[in-house]
């Protein structure tokens, strides 16, 4: 019952899995929390789907530390945009007592339409005109962009004061209908060119 009713568990993992279907023409995402197992069933929420399509042709979804392709696709850093947003409620809130009635009620309107307006602009300048480029990108660019955004994000955490989450090499992979999962990039605890026996011996097969 605890657990039908507690809407945030605190103790939960990001669980992202990406692929093809069996049906499926075009590749889809889905993302979840996951807080444990209770049974024989998980305990999971926040479950997302992002499915490409005819009307849908590109997606670029980050996970985990988000903020550097946010500001990349978006133009803006997503705490910088809620600080704003923030500001202005609170230069509007302290304008009130100087306002009548019938003016109080269009502030909150500002704000929303402020608001709409920053959405409205970073689609159309920043987002669409990026995702038109990335539909028509050839793989090995996918593969170098995505390389870019994780290791973007990894120099940012590295010179500033935010815990640096994300470093080391990047692990990269592709996953196409035709050829399945291919590793572009994978890091060893060993270097191959000094060991080709092992090489040899586990990937006789």
């Amino acid at each position: 019952m605890y657990f039908q009713k507690c809407s945030i568990i605190k103790k939960n993992t990001g669980i992202v899995i990406a692929g093809y279907g069996d049906r499926e023409i075009f590749p889809c995402i889905c993302d979840f929390n996951i807080s444990g197992k209770l049974g024989d069933s998980l305990i999971y929420s926040d479950y997302e789907v992002e499915q490409i399509s005819m009307d849908n042709t590109a997606s670029i979804c980050p996970y985990a530390q988000t903020e550097m392709v946010h500001q990349f696709v978006r133009g803006i850093d997503p705490d910088f945009k809620y600080e704003i947003s923030r500001k202005v409620d609170t230069i509007l809130s302290s304008l009130t007592p100087l306002m009548s009635d019938s003016d109080k009620e269009k502030t909150s309107a500002i704000s929303d339409l402020m608001k709409e307006y920053m959405d409205d602009y970073m689609q159309n300048v920043y987002g669409y005109p990026i995702l038109e480029i990335v539909q028509s990108m050839q793989q090995s660019e996918l593969v170098s962009m995505a390389e870019a955004m994780v290791s973007l994000t990894a120099l940012k955490r590295h010179v500033s004061t935010d815990e640096e989450s994300v470093g080391g090499p990047v692990d990269v992979a592709l996953i196409t209908k035709g050829e399945g999962f291919i590793w572009i990039k994978k890091k060893t605890h060993y270097d191959p060119h000094l060991n080709m026996d092992l090489n040899q011996n586990y990937f006789r097969r």
